[in-house]
């Protein structure tokens, strides 16, 4: 789950300090692969080579199964406009990409809304194509993808256990919970602070929701770096946030903890 507040998006507990998970280089990998954790993502690179002449990240936050692509030129060759899907071969498994999930940088591209199941298609596949409706516009090829997708996979339950959520319950549920309010979050809600000083940025937070869907505690585990933004967001949540609550494995509400993130943007 991934919120967005524009002009404004979490504690009246403070920032809880995590321990840093280990460098990159220590994540097994596949040589023509790079393994990168941040404060926020587990990212899966696919280093350039003589036929792909720009870098190919897989990102992820732990504990939200939407992954994303991002495409940065290395070369002065363009990047692959207007790509509307993208393909995994052998399987043939196609995902959509949208207009809205497909943002241009300087020197790059990012994709988004590709869906949980991703990367079980990913790991069996040798190729990916990234494609104009039924043109190829490139072929990027995925040696050894399954041990590198085994690796973000470690890099991903590695940080679930640095915050403090059981991935394995999380995956036992019948049903995560699920906001009903964009989590209680409004326009109003961006500090004048932040504003003042055009303050952006992302928080990633992990809530305990409780069986009768409330926030009851709410922990900024990948802080923004404004600590103003940081505390706003908690303090949102646990006022107004509500919650479809999550369903065990026997068909009744539990509680449960959850990773969430929220993007505040100036408009």
């Amino acid at each position: 789950m991934t919120a967005w507040i524009g002009a404004g998006l979490l504690t009246a507990a403070a920032a809880m300090p995590v321990p840093p998970l280990p460098a990159a280089d220590v994540l097994p990998r596949p040589a023509a692969w790079q393994m990168d954790w941040g404060k926020q993502y587990c990212t899966l690179v696919r280093l350039p080579d003589h036929a792909t002449p720009f870098v190919t990240a897989f990102r992820v936050i732990p504990g939200i199964d939407d992954p994303t692509i991002a495409l940065t030129r290395r070369r002065p060759e363009p990047l692959p406009r207007g790509v509307t899907a993208i393909a995994l071969l052998p399987s043939g498994r196609t995902f959509q990409v949208t207009a809205t999930s497909e943002r241009r940088l300087r020197g790059q591209i990012v994709l988004g809304g590709l869906g949980s199941d991703f990367w079980d298609a990913l790991s069996g596949a040798n190729e990916l194509q990234l494609r104009s409706g039924a043109r190829v516009r490139r072929r990027i090829s995925l040696p050894e993808a399954a041990a590198a997708v085994a690796a973000v996979r470690q890099c991903v339950s590695q940080a679930m256990r640095e915050w403090g959520v059981d991935e394995g319950a999380l995956s036992a549920l019948r049903q995560r919970p699920s906001s009903t309010n964009l989590l209680g979050m409004r326009a109003s809600d961006y500090p004048a602070e932040a504003i003042r000083y055009a303050t952006q940025g992302q928080v990633v937070v992990r809530i305990a929701v409780s069986t009768d869907g409330r926030a009851k505690e709410c922990v900024p585990v990948g802080p923004s770096g404004s600590p103003t933004l940081d505390d706003a967001t908690c303090q949102v949540i646990l006022a107004r946030a509500r919650f479809r609550p999550a369903i065990a494995a026997d068909g009744q509400p539990t509680a449960a903890r959850i990773i969430t993130a929220i993007v505040w943007r100036m408009p």
